[in-house]
């Protein structure tokens, strides 16, 4: 068995290192367990892999945000679309990334 912190580490070091597509059979010799500890907690998995994707967006959209903002160019969807040069409707479709990157920069008041 492994625990979640050890799961999370294995996932950033594979995330770090641009993999994409990870296998069961990859992150069993991780993490140091069989291929059916990885499938009996294949959930576990999925939620910790989703949830650092998930942050790592939110983290790239605030340095984007906070470039349009040293630039003098107010962050919308629109200008946000032209910079990563990826269509308004690819912005639409992830808006709860840029929700939460706006969030925490207002938080952080870093954005006005």
């Amino acid at each position: 068995m492994f625990s979640q912190e050890k799961l999370k580490n294995v996932l950033i070091k594979f995330l770090d290192r641009g993999c994409r597509d990870i296998t069961r059979q990859e992150l069993a010799l991780e993490l140091d367990c069989t291929r059916d500890d990885v499938i009996q907690h294949e959930e576990l998995v999925e939620d910790t892999l989703i949830g650092l994707q998930e942050d790592r967006a939110i983290e790239n959209c605030k340095k984007v945000l906070k470039s349009l903002l040293a630039n003098d160019i107010e962050p919308t969807q629109e200008s946000l679309a032209n910079y990563l040069k990826i269509s308004v409707r690819e912005v639409k479709d992830k808006h709860y990334v840029l929700e939460q990157a706006v969030a925490e920069l207002k938080e952080a008041q870093a954005l006005p």
